[in-house]
């Protein structure tokens, strides 16, 4: 599982970056901007390729000179005209490979096409277009081109985020998505809904859920071997067993196993005697032709509920220190894809999409060193109706980035401690299998 996890948080991480950057470089060439390098992964380069194409020459021009003589009636031989032809050749030059291996930093082989790289770092990916830091002024360049077309490949990575979730998600709903429902909740035509369980949606800290092993996504399939068909019903079963050992019976992904837990006789307010929320969990599938739409519904509604979890999160900087505390960087999405991959592969699909869509909105930011940052310069620009300074605009990117990296160190450091339990098993699997 250890193995399983760090593959799939590698590759989750890895399409959502390089999905976003294949977005810029779709839009860059289709601009007409030279692409220096389109990289898997973050450098040193391991390997490079280039697809050598064919090359019309320079045509070459030589001229004929054609004399036409005519006899006189005297016999006399006299040039009556003189005119020249010229002659275009046009030739092809075609290489002896129509693709060149690169080998580590490697220069190219040709400098007009394109790099495609894998490197060290397996964690995304990188489009390098000529003159992105105003170094260049070449026609083909990302700085001369107009601002509609650097505005079209700014915003392109995000709009691939978003079309990667959009089609994770209705791939999910055509093969069945884990869904909270009500218990008497009307769906959509043609939506199909099965496997309806209660299912448990929060685990209190330090509870005796908690402590038990019960994990968000867990079904009950019973207590005691008792059967019951309403959440009410659980609660009121629960609260009759206070001091008493309950045995669950519960549905983790594709296996079910047993929890045995002591409900609490005097829990904290507003947790409940074993501390876990519950809901309704069903499985709802659409025909393909529904899927799609519904899935940019959920897409939207994703999309909004980010933006208020961070609307609400910069006015509780002001107000509640501790607001940075909910926040989650690479330790913790390991954690979080460790837990989805043991719920199964439509719990993957949905995570993947959440994550696209968290990637797409906090790069749409007006912050420097993202691409909402970028944007905003660019209309800084056009309000202006002149060029920002280079070494302006260069400086706030490398502080914003600086920033982000600081911001990440920190929240990874918090994670270490807020996932100490889940991040030590990882750990130790890891030193287990190296």
């Amino acid at each position: 599982m250890i193995i399983l996890t760090i593959l799939l948080f590698i590759l989750i991480l890895g399409l959502l970056i390089f999905a976003h950057e294949l977005g810029h470089f779709v839009m860059a060439k289709r601009a007409g901007m030279k692409v220096e390098e389109f990289g898997f992964g973050f450098p040193p380069r391991l390997l490079g390729i280039q697809i050598l194409k064919k090359r019309r020459v320079k045509s070459k021009e030589t001229s004929e000179i054609f004399l036409e003589d005519k006899i006189l009636p005297d016999g006399e031989e006299v040039i009556t005209q003189e005119f020249s032809r010229e002659i275009s050749v046009a030739e092809e030059a075609e290489p002896g490979k129509r693709w060149k291996f690169l080998w580590g930093n490697k220069p190219p082989t040709d400098p007009n096409e394109t790099v495609y790289s894998i490197n060290w770092i397996p964690l995304g990916g990188f489009v390098k277009i000529l003159g992105e830091n105003g170094e260049s002024q070449e026609p083909n360049s990302f700085s001369s081109k107009s601002a509609i077309s650097r505005f079209s490949v700014l915003i392109a990575g995000v709009t691939a985020n978003i079309i990667l979730a959009w089609l994770l998600i209705s791939i999910g709903l055509m093969i069945g998505s884990p869904t909270v429902i009500s218990e008497n909740e009307k769906f959509p035509a043609g939506a199909t809904v099965s496997e309806q369980n209660i299912g448990i949606l929060y685990v209190s800290p330090d509870s005796p859920a908690d402590k038990s092993g019960f994990e968000v996504g867990d079904k009950i399939l019973s207590m005691n071997n008792v059967t019951f068909a309403t959440i009410q019903a659980v609660q009121d079963y629960t609260v009759s067993k206070a001091g008493q050992e309950i045995k669950y019976q519960v549905k983790r992904g594709d296996a079910t196993q047993v929890v045995t837990v002591v409900p609490r006789t005097s829990p904290p307010a507003g947790e409940g005697p074993v501390g876990v929320l519950l809901g309704m969990i069903g499985t709802i599938s659409y025909p393909w032709y529904l899927a799609f739409y519904q899935g940019l519904l959920a897409v939207y509604f994703f999309s909004e509920q980010i933006i208020l979890a961070l609307g609400a999160l910069f006015v509780n900087l002001f107000t509640d220190r501790s607001a940075l505390g909910s926040l989650t960087g690479p330790i913790g999405i390991a954690v979080l894809t460790r837990d989805a991959a043991r719920l199964g592969a439509a719990y993957v699909l949905n995570f993947t999409a959440i994550l696209s869509v968290n990637l797409a909105v906090l790069n749409a930011l007006p912050f420097p060193a993202l691409d909402g940052g970028r944007i905003l310069f660019l209309l800084i620009e056009k309000i202006r109706r002149k060029k920002l300074n280079i070494k302006v605009e260069t400086y706030a990117n490398a502080l914003g980035f600086l920033l982000l990296i600081t911001l990440m160190v920190w929240v990874s450091f918090h994670d270490v401690g807020r996932f100490s339990t889940q991040f030590g098993n990882l750990w130790e699997g890891i030193k287990g299998v190296f």
